[in-house]
């Protein structure tokens, strides 16, 4: 292994500017969740197209068009990949509110997808090349904040649609997003692959076909594969869903839904990961086996919560763990496709629980 105690310069910054972009990412798909009403009351939508725009249109081409950029990720420069993918995606989540008709929104929406599959992917392989493998885990614990911060400001987009109009809601979300894209192609710069791993000549580039074969045979991947989807399966079926839930039967407006979803997923969840960072802290000096370990744990404590009680918080106990157990078990190389491996396993449960 490589000197594990020095992480990059810059590294907290990076890490950072990331978060921020992880916040969008996230915050642009939890909105179409709880702008559902509006949308559906203002185009005339039945469920069935509702759940068609907001599974298939962006889901369907994040997943087919992020494998090939995961796998451009691992051969070109990533910092200037996710700049340019934020503001493209940025922009075209402006050009959500300029639409008139559903199939109008659906386009923007698929267009959408395809720059935000360039965000996750290269994010994590680029923070595993700035911190070393003994706070890695930290750090894309810290990383995995943007989730909750992210389903926090979508949370929000009730009272901004309740006061100016659910197509003011994307002009306003796409304002940050242009900004942040400007400021990292300006101040982050690209270290070298595997740095912080071993001191070892970098290796080749990998094709998507060697993706596939790693993760095809090697057991301990495809068992968190599996795990990945199972637990999507439920997870984002309480994103989609639990704001129109509040809204059709507790009759709760726009902005008091988004309150409430904004308490449970920013606060809660931030808390949630906050304490799991200190809890891999504590592990960072034990073997790797405590990640897949941990990540058992919280399957176990999650699911029983979110049972009995509505609780999409404790999605927040798994997820930035399985993102780790895909950059300790794969290959420098590899990095960048394997996380959009899991990111394709994701939102094709994603897909499945809109509908």
């Amino acid at each position: 292994m490589g000197d594990d105690r020095a992480d990059a310069p810059g590294a907290k910054y990076v890490l950072f500017l990331l978060g921020c972009v992880y916040a969008i990412n996230i915050a642009d798909r939890y909105v179409m969740s709880v702008l559902i009403e509006p949308i559906k009351t203002d185009l005339h939508l039945t469920d069935s197209a509702v759940a068609f725009l907001t599974g298939f249109a962006l889901a369907v081409f994040y997943i087919t068009a992020g494998i090939p950029i995961a796998t451009l990720a691992d051969r070109t420069n990533r910092t200037r990949l996710i700049a340019v993918a934020l503001g493209a995606w940025s922009l075209l989540t402006a050009l959500c509110g300029l639409t008139r008709t559903f199939w109008q929104l659906v386009a923007a929406r698929v267009l959408v997808g395809v720059g935000e599959a360039g965000g996750t992917p290269p994010s994590c392989s680029l923070i595993s090349d700035y911190f070393g493998w003994r706070r890695r885990a930290l750090a894309l614990s810290i990383y995995s904040v943007g989730a909750s911060v992210g389903s926090m400001v979508g949370a929000s987009a009730g009272y901004v649609s309740d006061q100016w109009g659910w197509r003011s809601v994307f002009f306003v979300l796409a304002i940050p997003g242009i900004i942040l894209a400007v400021l990292i192609s300006l101040t982050v710069r690209e270290p070298p692959r595997g740095r912080l791993d071993a001191m070892a000549a970098p290796a080749q580039a990998a094709s998507f076909w060697d993706v596939l074969r790693y993760c095809g045979h090697t057991p301990s991947m495809l068992h968190a594969l599996a795990g990945s989807f199972l637990y999507c399966v439920w997870a984002w079926g309480l994103m989609w869903w639990t704001p129109s839930y509040l809204v059709r039967s507790l009759h709760m407006t726009l902005t008091g839904a988004g309150q409430s979803l904004a308490l449970m997923n920013g606060i809660g969840g931030t808390i949630v990961l906050f304490a799991t960072s200190a809890i891999m802290k504590a592990l960072s000096g034990a073997d790797v086996r405590s990640v897949p370990r941990f990540i058992a744990a919280a399957c176990i404590i999650g699911t029983p919560a979110s049972i009995v009680n509505d609780a999409p918080e404790v999605f927040d106990l798994w997820r930035p763990r399985n993102f780790e157990t895909g950059e300790y078990l794969g290959p420098v190389r590899l990095r960048d496709a394997i996380a959009h491996v899991y990111c394709f396993l994701e939102n094709s449960c994603w897909h499945c629980e809109s509908i």
